[in-house]
């Protein structure tokens, strides 16, 4: 092995392959012995693109635009007044209990308050 890249300090570990010109890629690979700045014979389109590496998976990556309509939409779900707390207060309603402890009758009140309104902290 005895050509190889060293990438630059600010890439740091995060190096990539796509980092590599073609050009130099060709030369990494044997495939000429001349590196692209001595070589007389490169081909110098006006067509041709400068390089870029790749930026899939980055706030950079190529998003196409979409012309067709989506086949499928997202779930909304339904809005409640009691339940959706940007709404305004939630309301609870309960009923009484069929079943009671009696053994913890002298220690804990066995009292419910039927559609009470309670305030969320938050939201008025």
């Amino acid at each position: 092995r005895n050509r190889w890249v060293e990438y630059n300090d600010q890439v740091g570990i995060n190096y990539d392959a796509s980092q590599v010109p073609a050009e130099w890629f060709g030369w990494l690979h044997y495939k000429t012995d001349l590196p692209p700045f001595k070589d007389p014979n490169r081909p110098n389109y006006p067509w041709m693109a400068e390089h870029s590496e790749n930026f899939s998976g980055t706030s950079r990556a190529y998003v196409p635009y979409s012309t067709t309509t989506p086949k499928i939409e997202q779930w909304v779900p339904p809005k409640s007044q009691t339940r959706h707390p940007a709404t305004g207060p939630i309301a609870i309603h309960t009923t009484p209990a069929r079943h009671t402890n009696t053994g913890l009758a002298g220690l804990l009140p066995n009292t419910l308050v039927e559609n009470q309104e309670l305030s969320t902290p938050g939201y008025h």
